[in-house]
C-alpha cells in the first residue's frame, strides 16, 4: 500500500490534513498447508459451507485474501473455495 498525505481546507479555510492509503494490486502467492486436514469453504468464514479438504504439505496459490475480523482467508486459485490462512505458511 502507498500512503499519501492529503491537504484539504474546511469552511473556515483551516488546513485539514489526513493520510490516505491507496490499495495496490494483489499479487498471487503460494502457500503450504501445515495441518493434517484443512477444510475448503464456499465463502470466507467458519460458518460457510464446506466444499472440500486439502492436506498437510500440499502447495496452492492464493489469488485473493479477505480479512473477516477473526481470521484471514485465502481464495484458492482456479477453484471456487476459500481456506483459513491460519493453518498455512507462505512458500
Amino acid at each position: 500500500m502507498n500512503n499519501k498525505n492529503i491537504s484539504l481546507f474546511d469552511d473556515d479555510e483551516e488546513d485539514i490534513t489526513f493520510n490516505k492509503t491507496e490499495e495496490t494490486s494483489f499479487k498471487p502467492y503460494k502457500i503450504k498447508v501445515n495441518t493434517d486436514l484443512l477444510r475448503v469453504r464456499k465463502e470466507p468464514g467458519l460458518f460457510s459451507d464446506k466444499i472440500g479438504l486439502i492436506h498437510r504439505n500440499e502447495i496452492y496459490t492464493i489469488e485473493a485474501v479477505q480479512d473477516t475480523g477473526s481470521d484471514n482467508w485465502g481464495k484458492l486459485q482456479g477453484q471456487d473455495g476459500w481456506i483459513s490462512l491460519s493453518f498455512t505458511e507462505k512458500c
